[in-house]
């Protein structure tokens, strides 16, 4: 494991929480990338598509055909900006906020594992050390990715 580079560990974890998520959020009609726009507009109330892709960190057109699917899912709704007539916002629904509840029981499920395998003082680690490299690439990545220079 010494010998092992550090983003290969990280890719094996990756791969772990997919693994454990999958399979449940399908069960509850979710896909990967729904549960963070879902968790976005529980925070904001509502955002126009641009926003959403800012926060998201996705391109227009990813985020387009995840809205799309979502609302036929009836998850979230599209209306018009009552400020601004030009502009759409998005909204989350009642179905929308119940199937969220199941994914944060989803997410308490994951950091209960977490919590059985790591102490307390590790985890305040790890999650230094996690906070540590996604600011240090969303310095070096963000602009490019939001630009669609994957």
């Amino acid at each position: 494991m010494e010998d092992e580079k550090i983003i290969v560990e990280f890719s094996k974890c990756m791969k772990y929480v997919f693994k454990f998520t999958h399979p449940k959020f399908e069960k509850i009609g979710l896909y990967p990338g729904q549960p963070q726009l879902l968790k976005a507009l529980k925070k904001h109330g509502k955002a126009n598509q641009k926003e959403l892709a800012d926060i998201l960190m996705i391109k227009p057109s990813t985020l387009t055909v995840m809205i799309q699917r979502m609302e036929k899912q009836g998850f979230i709704k599209k209306e018009q900006d009552k400020n601004d007539l030009r502009k759409t916002v998005i909204t989350l629904t009642d179905e929308g906020q119940k199937v969220l509840c199941k994914f944060e029981k989803i997410e308490e499920e994951l950091e209960e594992h977490l919590d059985s395998i790591l102490e307390k003082d590790e985890k305040i680690v790890l999650k230094r050390l996690l906070n540590k490299i996604n600011i240090s690439f969303a310095k070096s990545y963000n602009d490019k990715f939001l630009k669609g220079d994957e």
